[in-house]
């Protein structure tokens, strides 16, 4: 409960003036572990560092299940970037979707990369599809497995 005191003093000139005192931080007790505490539970937490890469049945295990977060952020390299970030809803099932165009502006060819990833099993993380289609001058190719993605790291997020 919080209680509002009015007070007064006199100041130079003799006159009475009213002010309200004010308490400092330091004097709320417990303040700063309730702090530390509200800045712990938001930062995000490691479930997977190394480097993921490839289509197959390999399960990448993550250090805590994903069901203890609200969002799942996903940090990789390759299709067409370095060190990319995308932060995700938590669910079973994650899509990264690049595109890479031609810088030059006359070019007809660019590329799209996708790669799907399952934590269907919450604990673990499996690469299911990682595709790549290359659009030039009219004709498309199309690479299954094509091993653009590697997964760096993977955290949860409590936001």
């Amino acid at each position: 409960m919080t209680k509002l005191v009015t007070m007064s003093e006199k100041n130079e000139s003799g006159e009475l003036e009213v002010f309200f005192p004010q308490t400092h931080v330091e004097a709320i007790l417990g303040l700063d572990d309730v702090i530390k505490k509200a800045v712990d539970e938001l930062k995000p937490v490691t479930l997977f560092e190394g480097a993921a890469n490839g289509v197959s049945a390999t399960r990448y295990t993550l250090a805590k299940s994903i069901d203890e977060f609200s969002k799942i952020r996903v940090i990789y390299s390759g299709a067409g970037g370095t060190y990319k970030c995308e932060t995700f809803k938590r669910t079973t099932s994650i899509v990264l979707d690049r595109s890479n165009q031609s810088d030059s502006g006359t070019s007809t060819t660019f590329w799209e990369y996708e790669c799907g990833l399952d934590f269907a099993g919450k604990t673990y993380f499996t690469i299911i599809r990682d595709v790549s289609v290359r659009q030039s001058n009219g004709t498309t190719t199309p690479t299954a497995n094509a091993n653009e993605f590697t997964i760096l790291a993977i955290e949860g997020l409590n936001y």
